[in-house]
């Protein structure tokens, strides 16, 4: 059974590869080509599974005669892939291959061009087993052109990331498969688990197909949207465009308009320091004038008290010139008057003279009258 099974393991292999070689550069490319190409891989894990249960199945005749006494089979490989049996022994340990073929074609499928497995090898040797780190890569972000919600990429992230967990729970290793039973009791018996075993894997597998086919539909839903949401964001993005050449111009005419009004706010502070200057100048000029003022003022009021100082100065001598000229007026009449009396007194003068003159002529006369007597 396992010698088949590991016979029939590298015919699937061109099969995967074919279909996942052309997908090698979306992985690293988009995160929703990663979860396509995850469906599909699960799609064909479970086609392979199929083939494998139709190639462990016991040949007819082989095993008909010893499974007639001990153990009634009846094997149904159909859509339904039910197995029923009856066994005296306990079923042998799980046989899981379905982690195989994911290893395989998850290793054919991850771009790993240094480890191939032969496909002439008929058992499990010299396969190189794949690293987990193509399959716990991160994905690359989407566009940075695409303006999308933080909700939406981290859901988008988790979503992967589930995926990527059940990819990595299918590629988990398989465990160790004991040697086929030499008895055909035994072998039939351990055909029977092996072929419950399969149809257990089976039935996860299209679970995990069925999850794998919801989220793939969710992402596309999600991608869709997220395309319209994108559109819509570059139809946004034109219009913000035009509006920001629009609103450039606006700005462009703001910043000449504002050049402008500089040049006249600097042209008016020149203005105003020179109408500044001027004012000092003027308050200078008024200091000055005013000072000027009050020593004019003080001036005048000088000059007036001297005016009244001369004023009854003059008043006084005016006073005195009417004093003196009625003086003047009593010594004229008294200068008359001794005028008067110099006049009767030059006159009396006069005529004592004359008379003294007389007198002496009367003297002499008399002399001579003496003398002529004595």
């Amino acid at each position: 059974m396992r010698k088949a099974f590991d016979a029939n393991v590298p015919k699937l292999r061109p099969r995967l590869k074919a279909g996942a070689a052309p997908e090698a550069r979306a992985t690293s490319e988009d995160p929703l080509a990663l979860s396509l190409s995850k469906g599909e891989e699960a799609a064909e894990v479970s086609a392979a599974i199929q083939a494998q249960e139709e190639v462990a199945a016991p040949p007819p005749g082989t095993n008909a005669d010893h499974d007639s006494s001990e153990t009634p089979l009846t094997l149904s490989l159909s859509k339904g892939e039910r197995v029923e049996g009856r066994s005296t022994e306990t079923n042998p340990p799980d046989l899981d291959p379905v982690p195989l073929v994911v290893r395989q074609a998850h290793h054919e499928r991850s771009g790993d061009r240094s480890v191939r497995p032969d496909p002439s090898a008929g058992s499990g040797e010299g396969r190189a087993t794949p690293t987990r780190a193509a399959a716990r890569a991160e994905p690359v972000g989407a566009p940075a052109e695409e303006a999308q919600p933080q909700n939406d990429v981290l859901s988008r992230r988790d979503r992967l990331e589930k995926i990527k967990r059940r990819v990595a729970e299918a590629a988990r290793p398989a465990p160790r498969v004991e040697p086929v039973p030499g008895d055909p009791a035994r072998a039939a018996e351990s055909v029977l688990g092996l072929v419950r075993d399969l149809e257990v894997e089976l039935v996860r597998a299209r679970e995990r197909e069925d999850a794998l086919r919801a989220d793939l539909d969710q992402a596309r839903t999600e991608l869709a949207r997220t395309a319209g949401e994108a559109r819509a964001s570059a139809e946004r993005l034109v219009s913000a465009d035009a509006e920001l050449v629009e609103k450039r111009g606006v700005l462009t005419e703001l910043l000449g308009e504002m050049t402008t009004l500089e040049e006249e706010r600097d042209e008016a502070l020149r203005r105003a320091q020179a109408m500044a200057a001027l004012d000092e100048e003027r308050a200078r000029l008024l200091e000055e004038v005013t000072r000027k003022a009050d020593e004019e003022a003080r001036l005048r009021a000088e000059r007036e008290e001297e005016v009244e100082r001369l004023s009854e100065e003059l008043r006084a001598g005016s006073t005195e010139s009417a004093r003196l000229r009625t003086a003047i007026g009593e010594l004229a009449r008294d200068r008359d008057q001794l005028a008067g009396e110099l006049d009767r007194l030059r006159r009396e003068r006069d005529e004592l003279a004359s008379a003294k003159r007389a007198l002496e002529q009367v003297h002499a006369a008399l002399a001579q009258a003496r003398a002529r007597l004595g």
